[in-house]
């Protein structure tokens, strides 16, 4: 097995050329049409995409792991869910 790239702290990825993945060094990365967690728009707002080969979700602009960002963002949005549902229930009560 290889040993991944790596990159040195605040240097920026090559977009002109397919990028590779910063974990296993395979690839490429890609922005997918529609995520489970995020729909159609979720990897856009956070920023991070997916490689083919080891599927792990990378952000684009640092090449770190995005699992993280994902996350956060499932448990924000899970909290929003339940609070706008109590105050629903709230007001029609």
């Amino acid at each position: 097995m290889t040993q991944p790239p790596t990159y040195p702290p605040g240097a920026p990825l090559n977009y002109a050329s397919p990028r590779t993945c910063p974990g296993c060094g395979g690839g490429p990365l890609e922005e997918p049409s529609f995520t489970i967690w995020g729909g159609v728009i979720g990897h856009k707002i956070l920023g991070v995409e997916r490689c083919t080969s080891c599927k792990k979700w990378w952000v684009k602009k640092t090449g770190a792991p995005g699992g993280t960002r994902i996350l956060v963002y499932l448990i924000a949005g899970i909290i929003l869910g339940v609070l706008l549902a109590v105050s629903f229930i709230g007001v029609r009560s």
